[in-house]
C-alpha cells in the first residue's frame, strides 16, 4: 500500500475571492495506512493576481531526503512549498511574468 498521496484539487471548502474570482486550489494530503487525510488550501495561489484560465500547478511531489513538497506548473516555474503546506518557501517564487504575490 501506498505510504502517501499528493493530489491537487478543486476544494469547496475555500470561500471565493472577491470579484467572484473562484480560486480554490487545494492539496489533499492522504495518507491511506493511517486511514487519514488533510486538505491545505494553496494561498500563494488562491490569492495572486495569475491568471487561472492560463496558469495553474500541474504536479507536486515530495523530495524524500528533505520532506519538502516541491511543484510545477504550466506557465509557471518550478517551486517548493514551506512548512505550513499554504504558502511558498522562502525565496522560491515561481518565476512568471504574471506572478505579483501576496
Amino acid at each position: 500500500m501506498v505510504d502517501e498521496l499528493l493530489i491537487l484539487c478543486d476544494s469547496s471548502a475555500i470561500a471565493p475571492r472577491e470579484g467572484g474570482i473562484n480560486a480554490n486550489l487545494a492539496l489533499l494530503v492522504a495518507k491511506p495506512r493511517q486511514s487519514t487525510y488533510q486538505l491545505y488550501p494553496q494561498d500563494w495561489f488562491n490569492s495572486s493576481d495569475l491568471d487561472f484560465g492560463y496558469q495553474w500547478i500541474t504536479r507536486v511531489a515530495r523530495e524524500p531526503q528533505t520532506g519538502r513538497v516541491h511543484g510545477e506548473g504550466f506557465r509557471l516555474k518550478p517551486f517548493e512549498l514551506d512548512e505550513s503546506l499554504r504558502q511558498l518557501a522562502p525565496g522560491t517564487l515561481p518565476e512568471s511574468d504574471f506572478y505579483r504575490g501576496v
